[in-house]
């Protein structure tokens, strides 16, 4: 199965065990089903919400909207009411018959593999409702669609791939013990849902980024696969494909927000992210993972009161096979959290306080160089990474040509709520650089920059939030300066130039709304070497202030040296400190 579907039409092929009624015989083989007390279905596998399952994870950017309708249809025939049934009758084999007969030309996509698996679900509530001939065809294409898929490589989409070779023939399995032909397609079946766990995760259960718009459905697909397998005593996954979907479990929170929705992601959600979240966190069974979501997830039961801060596993992870890092201020529902993606030659970032998106899209870090714009030359690789009760920092470097390296710094200080990103082009020798750097606003916020400093005001529909500072750059417009903060119509741009061997453009944002009333203002340090001031391609300085806080940032530029800042003798190459009232410098993240 490549571009699309193979079947052939058979009817009454049903083969069966010895004593098993036959399909000929229509109503005994359909009071069997009925009767069984095992195998158990999907509804009663997964409990409440079980009618719906297939929902989960999907929103409106997953592309199958078009099936929703005929998911309806049958969430209908799994609860319809005596009253109902003819009319039912009707419509339902008046759908599979226009289905069947559309199925050998349609290619292969999401919607008609979604609409595969919803037909098996349904197939032994379905046995009440037709007759042989068309139930029996039913089944007979399914069984043909998963063998396609299993001797063939129908698509290089991950979702498409589970849902075919994966979930499709798991179900048939699962449902119909009698029949040889979907025993057949366990073993396949097993192995190819173990496989694809254990090629998509990154060994912790972070799934690679080229996978990350698919996380929940594929999350989904496998719960649903794992509660149905476990109901019915079957094999689904080897145990190191286990091990994966545990770790997956916890990977799933640190990708959430406080409000459910998924970090990376924008778009509205058609199924019950609580259900899914409640279902996997079941089958993961670890009481951190219940913890965590408590504090996470509003409403959520169980006290987050009852577990410390210390028990906790860190909330902030990063994978550089993956390409993704997620940091975030800690596990309550108020706290910053940001994500990056950086697995390929772009990079994609979206930050947000509590449930308030602020920034998502791509993170864009355009370079010129004596006047010719530099592409990314390869892919990003992390150079740092950091996490403590204090901090969490990321450091990133890609190569740009001609000895040239792009280094991007992201800092998300914890308890201070503040948000540092660096940005520093590396060179050899003196040339002339122009760096622009742009972050796509969310459309429920908006900039306001002000009228006689360099500061832009980050506010919602109703008050100012967030404030952001080019430290870089002279406070007061007044002052002369090689670059600007600027807002666009997309979101905020920070341009910087200058004749260097090396330059850095840091924006510093303050997240908490807490201080927008108080006074605020940073400056560039001097930074001295042997009594000597050094220029600010070998090493920066900067201070800033809000309210009574104030902070530190140091950077060396060129090879480390001893060198002074603020009174402060430094060797390392990077630094960031907060001051306290006495004058003193408590360290919140060095870098050797």
């Amino acid at each position: 199965m490549s571009g699309s579907l193979t079947v052939a039409k058979k009817q009454n092929a049903v083969r069966l065990d010895a004593g098993t009624p036959d399909p000929s015989d229509w109503e005994q083989w359909v009071q069997h089903l009925q009767n069984r007390i095992k195998p158990i279905g999907l509804r009663e596998a997964v409990k409440s919400g079980g009618r719906k399952a297939l929902r989960w994870g999907l929103s409106d950017g997953h592309g199958v909207n078009d099936a929703l309708p005929l998911l309806s249809n049958l969430e209908n025939v799994a609860r319809k009411r005596k009253s109902k049934r003819k009319s039912l009758d009707t419509a339902i084999a008046t759908e599979l018959e226009g289905w069947l007969q559309g199925l050998p030309a349609r290619e292969v996509s999401r919607t008609l593999c979604l609409e595969c698996i919803a037909w098996s679900y349904a197939l032994v509530d379905l046995a009440r409702e037709l007759p042989a001939a068309p139930w029996c065809e039913l089944l007979d294409q399914l069984v043909e669609v998963a063998n396609d898929a299993r001797r063939s490589s129908p698509s290089d989409d991950p979702l498409v791939q589970q849902w075919l070779v994966g979930e499709l023939p798991l179900i048939l399995v699962c449902l119909f013990p009698e029949l040889d032909q979907c025993q057949e397609l366990h073993d396949s079946a097993s192995e190819l849902l173990s496989a694809a766990l254990i090629d998509l995760l990154d060994g912790e259960g972070l799934i690679h980024s080229r996978a990350i718009e698919s996380f929940r459905p594929l999350l989904a697909s496998w719960t649903r696969c794992q509660s149905l397998a476990c109901a019915n005593d079957r094999l689904c996954l080897t145990e190191a494909a286990q091990e994966q979907y545990d770790w997956m479990v916890l990977q799933m929170l640190r990708l959430s927000r406080g409000d459910g929705s998924q970090i990376f992601c924008d778009a509205d959600e058609i199924g019950d992210w609580r259900k899914l979240s409640q279902a996997a966190l079941k089958l993961s069974g670890d009481p951190h993972d219940q913890m965590v979501a408590s504090r996470l997830f509003s409403g959520w039961p169980g006290s987050a009161k009852r577990s410390s801060r210390k028990s906790l596993p860190d909330a902030s992870v990063c994978s550089e096979w993956a390409g993704i890092a997620v940091m975030r201020g800690g596990w309550g529902r108020g706290k910053t959290d940001l994500g990056v993606i950086f697995g390929e030659d772009s990079v994609f970032a979206g930050l947000s306080r509590g449930t308030q998106q602020i920034f998502t899209g791509p993170w864009k870090a355009d370079v010129c160089v004596d006047g010719k714009r530099l592409a990314v030359q390869g892919r990003w690789s992390e150079l740092c990474w950091f996490s403590d009760e204090d901090v969490v920092y990321l450091e990133l470097e890609a190569p740009l040509g001609n000895g040239i390296v792009l280094q991007r710094q992201v800092l998300v200080a914890r308890k201070e709520e503040f948000l540092l990103l660096g940005h520093v082009v590396l060179g050899k020798k003196p040339v002339e650089i122009d760096l622009e750097v742009s972050w796509p606003l969310h459309e429920s916020m908006h900039l306001q920059p002000a009228d006689e400093t360099r500061e832009v005001t980050i506010s919602d529909r109703r008050k100012p939030r967030f404030l952001a500072l080019p430290l870089s750059l002279p406070e007061w417009r007044a002052a002369p300066a090689d670059g600007e903060l600027t807002v666009t119509t997309s979101g905020l741009l920070l341009k910087q130039r200058g004749v260097a061997s090396r330059l850095e453009v840091p924006l510093f944002i303050d997240l908490d709304p807490r201080q927008r009333t108080k006074p605020y203002t940073w400056r560039q340090l001097t930074v001295a070497e042997d009594l000597q001031v050094q220029p600010r391609d070998v090493a920066t300085g900067y201070r800033v202030q809000i309210g009574r806080r104030q902070w530190m940032f140091y950077r060396s530029l060129a090879a480390k040296r001893i060198r002074t800042v603020l009174g402060q003798n430094l060797g390392c190459e990077y630094i960031c400190g907060r001051f306290h009232t006495n004058g003193s410098v408590e360290t919140l993240i060095e870098i050797e």
